[in-house]
């Protein structure tokens, strides 16, 4: 918001000299006040981080109790109340983040963290120890864990006195997988995982746990990962040196992929949760925006470490030749204090820079609102911080006056929420779940009551609807021939010749030409005679089209999908949909012998009363609908409102 990008602006010369370059604001003015400052004049008596989550915490929650924080919806560009999602907590490292995870979740406030450990945590372990078990039953390490974990009924004394004494373990969850082995190697992977997640209720177990919601994301993720390794290519796998496409194969593969680049990041447990407070790094924030953003651990300090090692250019003026003028520099660690100093100095410059690029990166990420936290009793220590570099080398100090941000000779409003030096009591920075609360999914979140009579259905095709209960008359329907019957003998029958006729329209319908490729194209092998039927019956049928309806506009199967009133997703694809000056028609190709079309047509009124719907849904003016009855030749037509 402009008012906010005044002060951006004003900062970005301090941060970068001559060489910044002022922003235009892109958003209307909000009734949010741009700058907050939360004020820590005195260090915490202990634990400082969570000192200071606890501090920003309480003033985000208040935020968002607080009924006249409204910001405008920037999807449906109307006013609304401040929710979780709308807020980011941004901290320069990982490790800072979690911090704040446990207090905000303290606070009962939901909080969105990409987290590491997706292939370590309890419910993917359990799978992949079940997937070794089955694909080899003798492996005693992975029946041991089965036994004494949630799953199983021993302790890890009696799983142990079982195998020095018998060899192996006898539990219920060894011997649920016992009967899945029986043809193992006749499955696919895919079908194992699902098996084996079915025999061991794991959906149904986790749906229990405190942390139920990221569980089962991390066993639908499982899932997910068995499909990409069936549909891997044979030969890049096997050049990497996974060979085979059984289990033992597929739990290698996992374990190299883990080991990439976020590879073992848990997926968010939900898709689209508008109630979750984001934390992110700095770096991560880049490109993306939020109404309200929290820049926090300010106190970070910013220094190098030693050994070094960092990849150098002489010169950028012939980027063709850039390899040729890059160099790696290596700076090592001696015992010498005053040798390290020597190397640090070129390095603490340049991390002092991309620190300053870093502050910018995080202030910028507010849309209407920016609080920092401000650690002014750093004030007296020869560190450089963030907020040194801020508020120090900068020349961005708290004003004199109560309420106001200078930079420099400028003066910004600004509310100052003054910090706690020790955390609250009544404040918990372990997460509270309420035992009465539903989970999401999982069977806990099935609420009992009474079945409600009529239940509706999460999609509904529209070619499944009932047939239409409309009596027939002359006056609803007009009957248009456009061309003798198709009399050609037929090579398909039933759903194929339909599939059949159908491609032939959609592909010579627009493109005639495509004739001779006719063959190739529908996968159906027809002699030269009922192809040059074919080709003559829609010829006829698009000059019929063209001169009785008059369209500006021709779209052929052309996907639909729409709410119906109930809530159902209706979804479908229209054969031909017709734009005219009047509204769309839309057409049915149907390769029925009907007797009576205009009887006949009653049968698909609802799937195309349905399609009809759906474009009005999407804004189109529906003129009618109708049936081509290919093999009779003719057009049943029926104007909308009828």
């Amino acid at each position: 918001q402009p008012a906010l990008m005044e002060f951006i602006n004003a900062v970005g010369p301090r941060l970068f000299g001559e060489s910044y370059v002022a922003l235009e604001p892109k958003s209307d003015p909000s009734t949010l006040a741009p700058l907050e400052v939360i004020a820590f004049p005195a260090k915490a008596r202990k634990s400082q981080r969570q000192v200071c989550a606890g501090t920003v915490g309480l003033r985000l929650k208040a935020l968002l109790e607080d009924p006249v924080q409204e910001i405008i919806d920037r999807h449906t560009r109307t006013r609304r109340r401040l929710r979780g999602g709308d807020i980011a907590v941004l901290c320069p490292t990982h490790k800072g983040l979690g911090h704040y995870a446990a207090v905000l979740r303290g606070l009962g406030l939901r909080v969105r963290l990409p987290a590491d450990g997706w292939f370590e945590s309890r419910p993917v372990q359990l799978a992949c120890q079940a997937l070794t078990y089955l694909s080899n039953p003798t492996d005693r390490h992975a029946a041991l864990y089965l036994a004494v974990t949630e799953l199983g009924a021993l302790t890890l004394k009696q799983g142990l006195e079982q195998l020095m004494q018998t060899g192996r373990i006898d539990d219920p969850v060894l011997r649920s997988l016992d009967a899945l082995a029986e043809g193992v190697d006749d499955r696919t992977v895919f079908a194992l995982v699902s098996d084996v997640l079915s025999a061991l209720h794991l959906f149904d177990i986790v749906s229990e746990w405190p942390d139920g919601e990221q569980a089962r994301a991390n066993l639908l993720r499982l899932q997910a990962e068995a499909g990409e390794f069936m549909d891997a290519n044979r030969e890049a796998l096997a050049y990497g040196g996974f060979h085979g496409s059984g289990v033992q194969t597929f739990l290698a593969w996992l374990g190299g992929k883990v080991q990439e680049t976020d590879g073992d990041r848990q997926p968010e447990p939900r898709v689209l949760d508008q109630d979750a407070i984001v934390l992110s790094t700095w770096h991560s924030a880049k490109g993306r925006e939020w109404p309200v953003v929290a820049v926090c651990d300010l106190d970070n300090r910013v220094k190098t470490t030693l050994p070094s090692l960092d990849i150098a250019y002489d010169s950028f003026d012939a980027l063709a030749q850039l390899l040729a003028h890059a160099r790696i520099e290596y700076s090592p660690s001696f015992n010498a204090k005053e040798v390290n100093e020597r190397f640090i100095g070129p390095h603490q410059a340049a991390r002092e820079r991309e620190a300053r690029r870093l502050l910018y990166v995080a202030m910028t990420r507010a849309r209407d609102k920016l609080i920092l936290e401000w650690p002014s009793f750093l004030a007296a220590n020869d560190v450089t911080t963030y907020w040194s570099i801020l508020a120090q080398d900068c020349h961005v100090p708290l004003g004199e006056a109560e309420g106001e941000l200078c930079v420099a000779d400028e003066r910004f409003p600004c509310i100052t929420t003054l910090g706690c030096d020790e955390l609250p009591e009544a404040l918990s920075t372990e997460s509270d779940v309420s035992a009465t609360e539903l989970p999401v999914f999982g069977r806990r979140a099935i609420q009992r009551g009474a079945r409600p009579e009529a239940k509706t259905p999460d999609s509904r095709p529209a070619s499944g609807l009932e047939p239409s209960s409309i009596a027939a008359g002359p006056e609803q329907f007009e009957l248009h021939t456009y061309g003798p019957p198709l009399e050609s003998e037929m090579p398909l029958s039933g759903t194929s010749l339909g599939t059949y006729l159908h491609r032939c329209f959609e592909v010579l319908g627009p493109r005639p030409n495509l004739v001779a490729r006719l063959a190739s194209i529908t996968g159906v092998d027809a002699d030269r005679k009922l192809t040059e039927a074919i080709d003559a019956h829609v010829k006829r049928f698009e000059h019929w089209m063209r001169g009785a309806l008059k369209p500006t506009a021709i779209r052929r199967e052309w996907p639909l999908l729409a709410m119906a009133d109930d809530g159902a997703v209706m979804a479908g694809n229209a054969d031909l949909v017709v734009e005219t000056p009047s509204g769309v028609w839309i057409i049915d190709h149907k390769s029925d012998r009907a007797a009576d079309p205009e009887q006949a047509m009653l049968g698909y009124l609802p799937q195309l009363e349905a399609y009809a719907d759906m474009c009005e849904r999407a804004g189109y003016t529906v003129a009618g609908v109708g049936v081509n009855w290919i093999r009779r030749g003719e057009v049943v037509m029926r104007g909308r409102g009828r």
